[in-house]
């Protein structure tokens, strides 16, 4: 009986497994997650329900645009990761991925890049350049920093966090009237940190071994703070919406997706094994996908 269910839950396990998987090597989980709270940032920030550039929603050039520069952000991290790195060494299953097809992946990341420079230049409204400009440099900035010459060690996921908040909220917040402002980037922010912070978690041995900069190597002792700071984050992020600090709808998708994390964080923390690590590790960016149960019950 106990050799059943153990088949049965293999069976169950393996297709979830590559579902949760797939994205996270072909770098789509997190312009989706970009795309799904800009949508549901462009629908509590602004009286229109819009961004600048786009339609309602998110929809249109702003979440094109969006969508596309978070995708070359990330997928070039990993092509740019996989340079220096050891393939006879134990890494992240990405980078083994992004390793394998950088023949493919190189061409389709530069046809991709002038794509989303026509997709801007013709859709984008002008209130959007200066600022996205600003956070094109930090880009920049960060790649110089953790892959330029020097190499420096810096808590990336703090960087990535911060950015990936900004870079969300930006189309939205730029527009007139769009407000509160501070504190949706902030409570943001602190999710998005302790979403790469997780990740950092589970692979902290593997990036040890390639050599890799993380917050969680440079500071092992954050692990054991992953669970409280998620509870943390979900309460404060309640506390914002009661203080009308933060919108509703922003607020409950954080609180929501930060006890997610405080479940994904504490698997990790007391996983036995590298391999259930990585497992409680696919589960990070699903949790991030709170404001598409927001929206539905919202314009439900």
């Amino acid at each position: 009986m106990a050799s059943h269910l153990t088949l049965c839950r293999r069976r169950f396990e393996q297709p979830l497994a590559w579902l949760l998987k797939w994205p996270n090597w072909l770098s789509l989980d997190a312009p989706l997650i970009a795309l799904t709270w800009h949508s549901l940032i462009a629908g509590s920030l602004t009286p229109q329900g819009a961004s600048v550039g786009g339609p309602p929603r998110g929809c249109g050039a702003a979440g094109a645009v969006l969508f596309l520069t978070v995708w070359l952000i990330y997928a070039g991290d990993r092509l740019l990761d996989v340079r220096r790195l050891d393939f006879a060494a134990e890494m992240a299953e990405r980078h083994r991925f992004a390793g394998r097809w950088a023949a493919v992946l190189w061409p389709l990341w530069w046809t991709l890049l002038a794509v989303d420079v026509m997709v801007a230049i013709v859709g984008l409204e002008a209130a959007i350049w200066a600022p996205g400009a600003a956070l094109f440099a930090a880009v920049v900035l960060y790649a110089l920093v953790v892959h330029g010459p020097w190499r420096w060690r810096v808590p990336k996921e703090l960087i990535v966090g911060t950015v990936f908040a900004v870079g969300t909220c930006l189309p939205v917040i730029v527009r007139p009237g769009a407000a509160p402002r501070l504190g949706t980037i902030v409570v943001l922010a602190g999710l998005f940190v302790l979403n790469c912070l997780c990740v950092a978690a589970a692979q902290q041995r593997a990036d040890g071994r390639q050599q890799l900069p993380s917050a969680i190597r440079m500071f092992p002792g954050l692990i054991r703070w992953l669970y409280p700071a998620a509870i943390a984050l979900a309460v404060s992020s309640l506390m914002l919406v009661v203080r009308m600090l933060v919108p509703a709808a922003v607020g409950i998708s954080v609180a929501i997706s930060a006890c997610g994390l405080a479940v994904v964080g504490r698997g990790i923390v007391h996983a036995e094994s590298d391999a259930t690590r990585w497992r409680w590790s696919y589960w990070a960016d699903p949790v991030l996908l709170s404001p598409l149960l927001v929206n539905a019950w919202m314009d439900g």
